[in-house]
């Protein structure tokens, strides 16, 4: 006979406490206890960064010297001929920096014509990339359709309707109807304008791999080379540098709806080598292979029908991948030659790039460049008056004089 009988439960237990369903709930309410602890004193992620992008002239970029590439620095007065304008320029720099034309089919033939003789004439077809959304010649340049190369995706979804006009132009271009009434009937060059942007970055940076600095503009952007070969020595290119125009832009949720800005395409912009390479990077895995889309793939999404612009979806896929946009106005200017508003703002900035020019403005501007380097400073708005017909725009008496002792 056992002198101690054990237990059959804890003892001083209260009586409530021997429920088996009261003790899973006891546990179950212990372990909730622990675990919101732990999640409570868990340190909570920091908030995305807020990101800076910054808008001329908040600082003064033109505190460094800097030196023209052309030569010779002086010309002689009346020399307008594109052969002796284009044996000043100075070739050697477009090892380093890539010039990018962007049209289309459709574009005005006489703007284009204006632009081949003026900011693109001095371009050799292996010096200048020219994408459109056909293949064909221009002049002696063979532009590429940079539209034919992307995949199905980007015209079988139903939010891309517009993505058949550029069909429709191919199977005119087949069929030998391309250039008539037809396509002015049925093609909206417009409308497939905002699909070049992405596939553009890729096929220039594996054209033109490692330059400098890309420069992409259209046919109505005029190109003060020579201010921007100056502007571009103080920038490093291996910095993520994107830049031009400044335009307002999406927001971003998820940075506290931080308002964005993208670079305005018509005044054209640059990319510098550090930003192609940032913004096209793609993720691998263990045996290097790509697990993401390309460039083009992994933001089609934002070329719908209700898109407006290519430069806009270019301008948020730089900031997604970490990139703001440095907006430089006036000096990448908006505003067509005539319509500039001459206010201290500009009257005093360098010159780089304008939008909207007419033909004979393009062509006009590129005889009176080559004749106003007469000195090694780059050319200023206060030079254009003379450019300007009386009484096309109005100059205070104060910025003439100011214009006069800048000169």
């Amino acid at each position: 006979m056992a002198l101690f009988r054990t237990p059959t439960r804890p003892l001083f237990t209260p009586h409530v406490l021997h429920s088996r369903q009261l003790q899973n709930i006891i546990l179950i309410a212990s372990c909730l206890i622990v675990l919101l602890f732990f999640i409570y004193h868990h340190e909570q992620p920091a908030p995305p960064e807020i990101l800076p992008y910054q808008t001329y002239p908040l600082t003064d970029d033109f505190t460094h010297h800097t030196v023209t590439d052309f030569f010779p620095k002086s010309v002689p007065t009346g020399i307008n001929s594109t052969e002796d304008i284009c044996r000043s320029f100075p070739k050697h720099v477009l090892s380093r920096i890539q010039p990018v034309l962007k049209t289309g089919h459709g574009d005005n033939k006489e703007r284009l014509d204006a632009q081949m003789d003026s900011t693109s004439a001095c371009f050799t077809p292996d010096e200048l990339i020219i994408f459109s959304d056909l293949g064909e010649d221009i002049r002696n340049h063979r532009a590429i359709d940079i539209l034919a190369d992307l995949p199905s995706s980007h015209y079988n979804a139903t939010t891309f309707k517009m993505w058949g006009e550029y069909l429709s132009q191919k199977e005119m271009q087949r069929s030998g109807i391309l250039d008539t009434e037809a396509q002015t009937e049925h093609i909206n060059g417009w409308a497939l304008d905002k699909f070049k942007f992405l596939p553009m970055m890729e096929r220039a940076w594996a054209m033109r791999p490692n330059r400098d600095f890309y420069v992409f503009y259209e046919t109505d952007t005029y190109i003060f080379w020579d201010n921007l070969f100056r502007f571009l020595q103080m920038y490093n290119p291996d910095a993520n540098v994107y830049m031009g125009s400044p335009s307002p832009g999406r927001r971003d949720p998820k940075r506290r709806d931080q308002g964005t800005l993208f670079a305005n395409g018509g005044p054209g912009y640059i990319i510098s080598r550090g930003a192609m390479k940032t913004l096209l990077q793609r993720t691998t895995g263990l045996f290097g292979e790509y697990t993401d889309e390309p460039l083009s793939t992994k933001f089609s999404y934002l070329n719908h029908d209700d898109e407006c612009c290519g430069d806009s979806v270019l301008g948020w896929a730089m900031w997604e991948q970490g990139i703001p946009m440095h907006g430089h106005f006036p000096m990448f200017s908006p505003y067509a030659l005539h319509e500039i508003p001459f206010n201290d703002q500009h009257w005093c900035q360098p010159l780089i790039t304008l939008h909207k020019t007419s033909p004979k403005d393009m062509v006009d501007l590129f005889s009176w460049e080559f004749n106003q380097r007469k000195s090694d400073r780059p050319l200023l708005y206060s030079d254009i008056w003379q450019f300007h017909k009386p009484g096309t725009t109005p100059i205070r008496e104060d910025q003439y004089n100011m214009g006069k002792e800048e000169r």
